[in-house]
């Protein structure tokens, strides 16, 4: 592999997280894991991208793909466990293509939007819970965090829900929302502890939790907002998200 610009020891540590995520990816296959033997998608896509994002679902010519950014991947590798890795970011193209309301293409407004990456993130939190041995630390950050650090993101996340709640129940009203959004509930920023960032996550988790009680696994993925809204209502206490 050559590409400008990136030094050689990079590239090879680059060629090393391509071959690990792909020796992942195989290791289920051949064992008949049950995500990889009931649903599929299209291909893994592989690109060099900005790092904002390190991996995500996609959806082209009705075809499903998980798209990894090897910068971002290869940045954070010395942390990332990768089997729950490759478990959370391939139910994202697999719930795309089975239930394309829920795909980032199809959303409609803030409230939606907000919702929606609630659920698919939480989903992919549970369902990697749900199909590994893997420890909390690997589900929740994908190793990222220490144990202590993933207790304290427990603890954070429970005592920010009700407030979180109502912002989202009031949506339409909060200027900047989605910079605030982006900050805490699905990302970090440098000037906040780590365990304060990602917090969607939980709860989306929380809730999927929940709706396992009545649905199948199959039938949460294919489950529609509509369905899904009262679940959200009920755990942070709010009346209304749309």
């Amino acid at each position: 592999m050559y590409v400008d610009g990136i030094e050689k020891p990079r590239i090879e540590s680059i060629e090393d997280s391509v071959s690990l995520l792909k020796s992942t990816i195989e290791d289920y296959e051949k064992s008949n894991h049950p995500l990889f033997s009931k649903y599929n998608i299209d291909g893994v896509i592989f690109l060099l991208g900005d790092t904002t994002v390190d991996s995500q679902g996609i959806i082209l010519k009705d075809k499903s793909y998980m798209i990894v950014d090897l910068l971002a991947y290869d940045n954070a590798k010395e942390k990332y466990n990768p089997k729950s890795f490759v478990i959370h970011e391939i139910v994202h193209p697999i719930h795309y293509k089975l239930n394309p309301e829920m795909y980032f293409r199809n959303y409609k407004g803030r409230m939606d939007t907000t919702v929606k990456r609630i659920f698919i993130e939480g989903l992919a939190t549970y369902l990697t819970k749900y199909y590994t041995d893997e420890s909390d630390t690997d589900i929740f950050w994908l190793g990222y965090l220490d144990e202590q650090g993933v207790d304290k993101w427990i603890d954070y996340s429970d005592k920010r829900r009700h407030e979180n709640g109502v912002a989202l129940e009031n949506i339409l009203k909060i200027q900047n929302w989605e910079r605030k959004s982006q900050i805490e509930l699905f990302s970090i920023s440098n000037s906040m502890n780590r365990w304060e960032g990602r917090v969607a996550y939980y709860y989306g988790y929380e809730i999927t939790k929940e709706l396992m009680t009545v649905y199948t696994v199959n039938e949460i993925l294919n489950l529609k907002y509509n369905d899904l809204k009262p679940y959200v209502q009920k755990y942070f206490k709010v009346s209304n998200v749309g």
